[in-house]
């Protein structure tokens, strides 16, 4: 029975770190797992869907930036435009 305790605590192990390495990784930006990937396979390569989806994400919160509403300043009349 001692081989069925020593899998138990090896499987209950193996998934506490699986969370610390998810939440880990959660706490990177897109950008940063990209370089992460980049600097584990090389520039482009490996990962082809992660790095898809990544690419997406980046592309995604780019748009809502650059597409946010901007502030119009009011024109003040001075004396003159009167």
């Amino acid at each position: 029975m001692a081989g069925q305790k020593n899998l138990l605590n090896r499987r209950t192990s193996r998934k506490e770190e699986a969370k610390e390495r998810d939440a880990a990784r959660a706490a990177l930006t897109d950008q940063q797992q990209l370089d992460r990937l980049n600097s584990t396979f090389g520039e482009g390569l490996g990962a082809k869907k992660e790095r898809t989806r990544l690419a997406k994400q980046i592309a995604e919160v780019a748009k809502v930036k650059t597409s946010a509403p901007k502030k119009s300043k009011k024109k003040v009349a001075t004396k003159g435009e009167e």
